[in-house]
C-alpha cells in the first residue's frame, strides 16, 4: 500500500502548497464525510506517535516491488517506468525530493534492466526465430550456429571464432564432426516432415540412401495398404494432366520422348478398361510399376532421364489426386499419404543431387523451388512452398556444403601428449572442445537453446517484465530507510 500512499501525501501536500486542501478537508467534514480539519491532524499526530515498526528491510523492499508492478503498463520504456517507481515510493513531499527519487530510480532502473535481462538469459535464454524451429524439427545445432544466428555482437564472434577452428589442424576435426552432425540431423528433419503425414517416423540412424529408402518403403506400406479398397474412373482433370505432360516430354530427346509413350501405354493405359474404369488392383500395379521406373531414372547421371522420371513423378502424383477425388469415404488417408509423397519428391530431388543422398539445405531449397507448381511460383515467393520453411532456415544458419568426416582420435592422442608437458594447456583444451562432441553439444543446446522448460521459461519473462520496476523500487526504498 505503500505506492498509494505516498501519492496520497504528495498530493495532500500540493493541495496544500495551492491553499486548497483545508477549504476541502472542511467541505468534508461540514457534509459528514470527514472529521474536521483540527480532529484529523490531531488522529494523525497520534499515530505517527503509535506506529508501530513496519516490518524487515528485505519485506518492505519486496513489497514496494509488487506495489509498483502496475507502472510496467507505463509507455516511455524503462526509465519511464523505473522514474515512476521513484517517484511512489518517496519519502519526501516537496517536488524537488520527489524528483530526486524519480532520477533515482530511472537511473537504477535502466542498470537493473541490463543485470536483469542478463540473470534471465541464464535462466531461460532466448534464441532466434530460425533457431527454435529447427530444435523443434529435431536438427542439432553447433554453439557457434546457435549464437550466430541471433545476430549479437558476442555471437558473431563467437561464431567467426568456430569458424577459425575449424581450420586448425586436428582440433578442427570435432568442429567438422560436429557440424557433419547437424547437416545429417537436418537430413532426418527433413526425411521425417513426410512421414509426419501418415503418422510414422524415420528409423533412428537412418539418413543418405538408407533414409531415402526407408521412408519410401514406409510411404509405400500406407499406399499399399489402402489400395485394394479404392476404384477410379478416368476424369477430365486426370486426362487434362496427362496432355499436359505429352506436351512437357516433347522437351525431351526424341527417343526419350517416345519412350515416355511407350510407358504411358504399357504402364498407365493398359490398366484401364474400354470404359475409362479403374481397379484398386490396377492402381496398385500402375504405383508398383511407376515407382520402380521413377527410382531408376532418378538415380541416373543423364539429365534427360531425370527429367523423365519428374514426369512419372507427375503422371504417379495425377492418379493419386483422381483415386482421392473419387474415393471419399478414404479421402483423408489419401490426403495425408499424397501430401507425404509431395514433401517426399521434394526431399529425393534433392538427395539425388548429393553425394550419398546427404543433401545441404541449398539442394532443398532448390528443389522445393523448382518442384512449386503455383503460378510463377507464387508460393515459393511468398515462402510457403512445401519444404521451403526448413530449407530456408536451415540455410541460414547450417553449412552450405556437408563437411567430411574428421578423425577425433587424432585429437585425443595430441592432448594426451600434450598432457605430459602442460597439464593444465591439455585439460583447458579438451574443456574448450567439449561442445563438439556428441555428449557435450547435448548438453550446450540445452543450455543455449532455453529447453528448460515452462517453469524457467515463466520465471525468466517475470525477471524482463518487472526488471526496471523492480530495480527503480528498490533503490528508491533504499534511499528512503531510516
Amino acid at each position: 500500500m505503500e505506492p498509494l500512499n505516498n501519492a496520497a501525501r504528495a498530493l495532500e501536500y500540493g493541495l496544500d502548497k495551492v491553499g486548497i486542501a483545508k477549504p476541502i478537508q472542511q467541505l468534508g467534514a461540514s457534509l459528514g464525510m470527514a472529521p474536521s480539519v483540527d480532529a484529523a491532524e490531531a488522529s494523525q499526530r497520534r499515530k505517527a506517535a503509535s506506529a508501530p515498526t513496519r516490518g524487515s528491510t528485505a519485506g518492505r523492499i519486496i513489497g514496494n516491488v509488487v506495489g509498483t508492478l502496475p507502472t510496467a503498463a507505463l509507455p516511455g520504456g524503462v526509465l519511464a517506468q523505473g522514474a515512476a517507481s521513484g517517484a511512489l515510493l518517496t519519502k519526501g513531499r516537496d517536488p524537488s525530493t520527489i524528483a530526486r527519487d524519480a532520477i533515482i530510480g530511472a537511473i537504477a532502473g535502466k542498470v537493473g534492466e541490463k543485470a536483469t535481462k542478463a540473470v534471465a538469459a541464464a535462466v531461460s535464454p532466448r534464441v532466434a526465430p530460425a533457431v527454435q524451429r529447427l530444435k523443434d524439427a529435431g536438427v542439432i545445432m553447433t554453439p557457434g550456429q546457435i549464437l550466430g544466428a541471433g545476430n549479437s555482437r558476442v555471437g558473431q564472434v563467437l561464431k567467426a571464432a568456430e569458424d577459425r577452428l575449424g581450420s586448425v589442424p586436428v582440433v578442427g576435426d570435432l568442429v567438422a564432426n560436429a557440424r557433419r552432425r547437424s547437416i545429417e540431423s537436418f537430413n532426418q528433419a527433413a526425411l521425417n516432415q513426410p512421414l509426419q503425414s501418415i503418422g510414422k517416423t524415420l528409423p533412428k540412424g537412418a539418413v543418405g540412401h538408407d533414409g531415402i529408402a526407408a521412408v519410401e518403403q514406409q510411404l509405400g506400406s500406407a499406399y499399399d495398404d489402402i489400395l485394394p479398397q479404392l476404384s477410379a474412373r478416368a476424369d477430365q482433370p486426370f486426362m487434362d494432366d496427362l496432355a499436359r505432360y505429352a506436351q512437357e516430354a516433347d522437351t525431351l530427346l526424341p527417343e526419350r520422348a517416345a519412350q515416355f509413350g511407350r510407358i504411358m501405354q504399357s504402364d498407365v493405359g493398359k490398366h484401364f478398361d474400354a470404359s475409362g474404369n479403374l481397379t484398386g488392383e490396377g492402381l496398385k500395379a500402375m504405383e508398383s510399376r511407376l515407382g520402380k521406373r521413377i527410382r531408376t531414372y532418378g538415380t541416373s547421371t543423364d539429365p534427360d532421364a531425370t527429367d523423365m522420371a519428374g514426369l512419372l513423378r507427375q503422371v504417379q502424383s495425377s492418379l493419386r489426386d483422381m483415386a482421392a477425388r473419387q474415393n471419399p469415404s478414404q479421402a483423408d488417408r489419401l490426403r495425408q499419404i499424397n501430401e507425404g509423397f509431395a514433401k517426399f519428391t521434394r526431399v529425393q530431388n534433392a538427395a539425388a543431387k548429393a553425394n550419398e543422398g546427404i543433401f545441404t539445405p541449398g539442394q532443398l531449397r532448390t528443389a522445393s523451388r523448382v518442384m512449386d507448381s503455383s503460378t510463377r511460383k507464387g508460393a515459393s515467393a511468398r515462402g510457403s512452398a512445401l519444404m521451403q520453411q526448413l530449407a530456408d532456415d536451415a540455410q541460414a544458419i547450417l553449412p552450405s556444403d556437408v563437411p567430411d568426416s574428421g578423425t577425433a582420435g587424432r585429437l585425443a592422442a595430441l592432448l594426451g601428449g600434450a598432457g605430459y608437458i602442460e597439464p593444465n594447456a591439455a585439460i583447458a583444451g579438451g574443456l574448450a572442445m567439449l561442445p563438439y562432441t556428441q555428449a557435450g553439444g547435448r548438453a550446450a543446446d540445452w543450455l543455449l537453446t532455453g529447453r528448460q522448460g515452462p517453469v524457467a521459461s515463466g520465471l525468466a519473462d517475470l525477471l524482463r517484465l518487472a526488471a526496471p520496476i523492480g530495480a527503480g523500487g528498490a533503490v528508491a526504498t533504499t534511499s528512503n530507510l531510516p
